[in-house]
């Protein structure tokens, strides 16, 4: 009798225990879910995991990071003034788990006649401007092409408070007919590289209708 109930015990034990570990793994499992989320006045939707929180207010660190600008220069313009027109929040959110930020903006507005690779210049010039107090580590740009959109992708870098450490973003900048969609994850190089699945994922679900 004693043989039984130990042995009932154990696998009881071994239930349990089975059960914490699934729900653990589900748990998990569950942060990796993405979940879509539509822009309607923008005809925009993009996916991202499910522990991406909101974030109501920029704060310290790398999530102030954005322009929040959107340069539009006319033939006329390019050689004197550059016309600047505040962007319209649209997603503000934070993985817990990748700790990586995703700020979305949209601009509404007729297409730009500028080519891809000024925009990209363009966004770097006046993210110098609106962080003039940042020093510069690095700054890159490309045409890209996500789901048949071109769009322009710029990386850009500051000086760290730690060596090897560079707090930056990368941005993805979609001209489009009568409005313009910035997408900007902020974090660090250390952050953009281990989560660099995630990323591409998350940019890879935009979609415009």
């Amino acid at each position: 009798m004693l043989k039984k109930k130990l042995l009932l015990l154990f696998w009881v034990f071994v239930l349990l225990f089975s059960v914490a570990i699934g729900g653990m793994y589900v748990n998990e499992l569950r942060k990796k879910w993405f979940k879509e989320v539509h822009v309607e006045d923008y005809a925009f939707s993009i996916a991202y995991p499910q522990d991406y929180e909101n974030i109501e207010e920029e704060t310290n660190g790398t999530e102030k990071f954005s322009s929040q600008i959107s340069i539009d220069l006319t033939e006329t313009e390019k050689a004197t003034d550059i016309d600047l027109k505040l962007v319209e929040p649209l997603i503000h959110v934070k993985g817990k788990e990748s700790k990586i930020t995703l700020l979305v903006e949209g601009l509404q507005k007729e297409k730009t006649n500028m080519p891809l690779d000024e925009i990209c210049r363009n966004y770097i010039t006046m993210f110098k401007i609106y962080n003039e107090d940042a020093i510069i580590k690095s700054s890159n740009y490309e045409e890209v092409v996500i789901n048949d959109v071109p769009a322009g992708r710029v990386e850009i870098y500051i000086e760290g408070k730690y060596s090897g450490i560079y707090p930056g973003m990368i941005s993805y900048l979609f001209p489009l007919e009568e409005r313009e969609i910035t997408v900007v994850f902020s974090g660090t190089n250390v952050l953009f590289e281990n989560n660099k699945k995630e990323i591409e994922k998350i940019i890879n679900s935009v979609e415009f209708e």
